[in-house]
């Protein structure tokens, strides 16, 4: 894979080796695997990401600022609002938790991380593997790393 490392500077020793073993957990277990990062939702940006391919760096800053945008964009806090008003003294945690998209050529994945919730984990796979195969891979990839 080819490495693209934007902001990983940031993180600490455990959280790089945290998500250097994800990455690798993801290439090993996830069929059809293209491209795989964590997105920091504070800034949209790329914490980790690595490719299969060479990919335009604009093509990969997208996809984290769409991340972000899909987990916490302008619609997603207006949606949120709409609803907390609509059930006025009641409090609910309203957070998307996970997102595929398909398109012609590849199944998009974005899923925030239970033990690092301001973290998305961003897949990008081909359509040929099943979507079972994928989902499943990427559930136990997730589980068997811990990010501190």
């Amino acid at each position: 894979m080819y490495p693209h490392r934007l902001i990983e500077e940031s993180l600490r020793v455990g959280e790089k080796k945290s998500a250097d073993h994800l990455l690798s957990q993801l290439r090993t277990e996830v069929p059809g695997l293209v491209a795989a990062g964590l997105v920091d939702l504070d800034s949209g940006e790329w914490i980790v990401v690595e490719t299969t391919d060479r990919f335009p760096e604009e093509f990969l800053s997208y996809l984290a600022a769409t991340a972000k945008a899909y987990f916490e964009g302008d619609a997603v806090r207006t949606i949120k609002t709409v609803l907390d008003e609509s059930s006025p003294g009641e409090t609910h945690v309203r957070e998307i938790e996970e997102i595929m998209i398909r398109s012609t050529n590849h199944l998009y994945f974005l899923e925030r991380l239970e033990e690092k919730p301001r973290w998305v984990l961003a897949v990008v796979t081909t359509r040929e593997p099943k979507l079972g195969l994928i989902r499943t891979a990427l559930t136990k990839s997730v589980k068997d790393v811990r990010l501190r």
